[in-house]
């Protein structure tokens, strides 16, 4: 799954997003220090829509039910402040209903993106052109039989 965030629109969730980006691959405790890529968290980290005073951390879980499985919660709900946790899944739900407006569908690289519209449309002129073939032949057709 790619999203994009319109620059239009991240004013909208500027206030939400969290400068953190933990991972743990335990289930208890974030990492925080980030040297690889695969440390940043995929989804954006925001302030905690439940307490309003945390920020969202984000976990791998390490369980034998559910191994390798991201999950997100605030960082005050081990103290039992808050009771915010989601799975990925239901939280990638929970960010499109609330900001559908700020992620969009990924665009093709720039340099693909002539070469994507090209074959876009030799495709439309050969179906525009068979149609228009199969209708002059059936214009012939009628033509000839009425002769």
């Amino acid at each position: 799954l790619t999203i994009w965030i319109s620059i239009a629109s991240i004013s909208d969730l500027s206030l939400y997003l969290a400068v953190p980006t933990m991972v743990s691959s335990s289930s208890s405790m974030p990492a925080v220090s980030l040297t690889a890529p695969e440390d940043i968290a995929p989804l954006p980290l925001i302030r905690c829509p439940r307490c309003n005073l945390g920020v969202i951390q984000w976990f791998i879980s390490e369980t034998s039910l559910n191994p390798g499985c991201h999950f997100y919660k605030c960082e005050f709900r081990d103290t039992g402040r808050c009771s915010f946790w989601k799975w990925e899944n239901k939280y990638i739900d929970y960010l499109r209903a609330r900001w559908s407006h700020v992620f969009l569908p990924a665009a093709p690289p720039p340099h693909e993106a002539p070469t994507l519209i090209l074959r876009e449309i030799q495709s439309d002129i050969k179906i525009a052109l068979a149609v228009a073939l199969g209708t002059l032949a059936a214009v012939m057709t009628l033509l000839v039989s009425k002769m």
